[in-house]
């Protein structure tokens, strides 16, 4: 999945959000289902750190804990990966989605999650 997938998929299925504009190449603003309705432009939580911490947030809101660590030599022995999961205190065994990138990492784990509980 390209990151351009990634980040439509965290929009649409963890944030809650629908498409609101489109280039011609890509959606470049996402609405809110739900209110406080206000177009949200330019949103990447695989590079943003704000952004990435509405994903956690979002998922907080939804029940899920979420864990964060940092490992050297996880991921294929690949230094300072990160290891992320979301869970519910009913589920402590959700794997871990692991990636250099944090944002890649939240946004998998997100995704993961979500769709375990469909």
């Amino acid at each position: 999945m390209t990151d351009e997938e990634l980040v439509r998929e965290v929009a649409e299925k963890v944030m809650e959000w629908d498409k609101a504009g489109w280039n011609g190449q890509r959606y470049t603003r996402w609405l809110p289902r739900k209110p406080p309705s206000y177009e949200i432009g330019a949103w990447n939580p695989l590079t943003d750190a704000n952004h990435r911490d509405m994903v956690v947030e979002k998922m907080r809101e939804k029940g899920w804990v979420v864990e964060i660590n940092n490992y050297i030599g996880w991921n294929n022995n690949r230094p300072n990966a990160w290891a992320v999961r979301f869970k519910k205190y009913q589920e402590p065994n959700q794997p871990y989605a692991a990636n250099i990138n944090l944002g890649h990492a939240v946004v998998l784990a997100a995704l993961a999650a979500v769709k375990k509980e469909a």
